[in-house]
């Protein structure tokens, strides 16, 4: 079993992490969403949905919570392993298409921004996330561009929302390629109707990511999706892995503030949205 986990299956020119996915959309996610993507538009080459718009969501999984300081996802740069897909894909979900609306993914993009607390502009030391919601039911929704605001109430933190430069309307239709755990309503999220499922044949996420890997094109990461703005500058703090110590770089238009290690093993950074 270690032998074959440690096949080599794809490369990687850079490393590949997730130490912040609360705080900015990670290259692990963006890499999920691809294969999605991938997926769902070769299942759909014949049909009519086939010329819609397609997004991909995925999820914040295994970025620390109850799993501990340890429980976070890191690809170093170089041979991409087998074990790595496992980590991409630790619940075995199948990939699912649904015929969607803008309203559609703006109420799933206000369900998954619930996991931040509600932010106070000018108050000191204050959570960013809500430990009580766990990070794999937050979604990124890949191809979209949109701004989350913290310090609004829960289910009108979604203040910019566009597709290909133009907002995003209600009625206009789109294919979200997403998971079967979703569909079914996983993490809270609205269950789809029978008539939003498209007659794609179910493919395990695992068996998307090799191929998607190995394109032409496998390195080329989607346009980052989405990022928190507020108002005024806020200041909150996101529990990490001590790792990400080493890659404080990539957060630095939120101006990073190391806070040291608590009793658990996680790093405090103090971010300004």
């Amino acid at each position: 079993t270690r032998a074959d986990l440690s096949t080599p299956i794809a490369t990687t020119d850079a490393a590949l992490h997730n130490y912040f996915s609360l705080v900015k959309p990670t290259s692990t996610a963006a890499v999920s969403a691809t294969a999605k993507v991938r997926a769902v538009r070769r299942a759909l080459v014949e049909r009519p949905e086939g010329s819609l718009p397609i997004v991909a969501t995925a999820s914040a999984h295994t970025a620390g919570g109850r799993g501990g300081a340890d429980h976070y996802l890191h690809i170093p740069k170089g041979p991409i392993l087998r074990r790595h897909v496992a980590g991409l894909d630790p619940y075995l979900n199948d990939i699912w298409a649904l015929r969607v609306s803008g309203a559609d993914l703006r109420g799933i993009l206000e369900h998954a921004a619930r996991i931040y607390t509600s932010l106070v502009p000018g108050r000191t030391h204050q959570w960013l996330v809500d430990s009580r919601v766990p990070s794999f039911d937050f979604d990124t929704i890949f191809g979209l561009d949109y701004t989350i605001d913290p310090t609004r109430p829960i289910g009108q933190r979604i203040t910019s929302l566009r597709y290909a430069g133009a907002v995003v309307m209600p009625e206009q239709p789109f294919v979200l390629a997403t998971s079967q755990f979703r569909v079914a309503g996983g993490g809270g999220y609205q269950p789809a109707e029978k008539h939003q499922i498209l007659p794609c044949a179910p493919m395990p996420l695992s068996q998307a990511l090799v191929p998607a890997l190995n394109a032409p094109d496998g390195a080329a990461l989607p346009p980052v999706p989405w990022h928190l703005t507020c108002q005024s500058p806020t200041t909150a703090v996101l529990r990490t892995s001590p790792d990400a110590r080493a890659v404080l770089e990539e957060l630095a238009g939120y101006a990073p503030q190391d806070l040291g290690i608590d009793g658990e093993g996680f790093l405090h950074l103090q971010v300004t949205l």
